[in-house]
């Protein structure tokens, strides 16, 4: 029997999803060590009440999570948005990324934001939001599949913590959790 170009597909795909593992690994050892030698230079800097957001790759867009006011995660008040990150300014912020079905890349060029995110792996970015606006959250290659031009996977506005407290209060009030979405 001879070996049939489906075979050949298959391998291809076993291979890809290999590398994908393995660049996956090499980049969070990366981080590791880059981190590790930051604090060993710096000394950790603790950061008093961080904004701790959840997202999620899912359909090639970002899906987030919020702590609703009372500030505990996965509580009947959080707050979720569909491709739009909002954020107040002058605000650290840990974003833990996930990924439900492909490998995506959380990429913020303006911003200089970029980590990965890949099903069953844990990661994520730290960071302190500097100036107010809209950013676009764009595909990165390694997804391996690209958007029209035009096209983002989401994107971050940076508002006043006014703002952002009013927005946080009436999303609280009627959105479905990502970790419980028939509520």
């Amino acid at each position: 029997m001879k070996d049939t170009g489906s075979k050949h597909i298959a391998k291809r795909i076993v291979l890809l999803a290999l590398l994908a593992c393995l660049c996956a690994t090499v980049l969070k050892i990366r981080r590791e060590q880059v981190s590790s030698k930051v604090s060993g230079e710096l000394g950790t800097r603790a950061v008093e009440n961080p904004l701790q957001i959840k997202a999620r790759g899912f359909k090639r867009a970002w899906q987030f999570s919020y702590a609703g006011l009372d500030g505990i995660p996965k509580n009947h008040d959080d707050a979720t948005s569909h491709a739009e990150l909002n954020l107040p300014v002058d605000t650290e912020v840990i974003l833990s990324l996930r990924s439900e079905d492909y490998i995506y890349v959380f990429s913020c060029p303006e911003l200089k934001l970029k980590e990965i995110a890949v099903p069953e792996l844990d990661f994520s970015i730290t960071f302190k939001t500097e100036r107010l606006g809209v950013f676009d959250l764009v595909m990165d290659a390694m997804c391996g599949f690209q958007l029209p031009p035009g096209q983002t996977m989401g994107t971050i506005n940076v508002t006043s913590k006014a703002h952002f407290e009013h927005w946080l209060k009436e999303r609280s009030e009627t959105s479905p959790s990502i970790d419980h979405p028939s509520r």
